[in-house]
């Protein structure tokens, strides 16, 4: 019972599944101001890659791929939550 932010790792696997979906597109920066709202889609992962980064996933719409890549965690990127098994 209950959910969780997945992992780097458990992005790995996931990252096909994430959804295209325009509600979750670009991002609000540490300066406020937001970001690639037309083409692209940010998530974070639960795991710290430093004291002020942690890993994330991107979409970019005009791409099939999915990227991997890491930023200051003072980005406000989507969520995506996984049942726990």
């Amino acid at each position: 019972e209950g959910w969780h932010i997945p992992s780097d790792k458990e992005g790995s696997s996931l990252v096909y599944q994430l959804p295209r979906n325009p509600s979750c597109r670009g991002y609000r920066s540490s300066d406020g101001g937001y970001h690639d709202v037309s083409y692209d889609s940010y998530f974070w992962s639960s795991t710290v890659y430093s004291g002020t980064d942690a890993w994330d996933r991107f979409l970019n719409y005009n791409y099939s791929d999915v990227y991997r890549n890491y930023n200051t965690k003072r980005n406000g990127f989507s969520l995506r939550c996984v049942k726990n098994n």
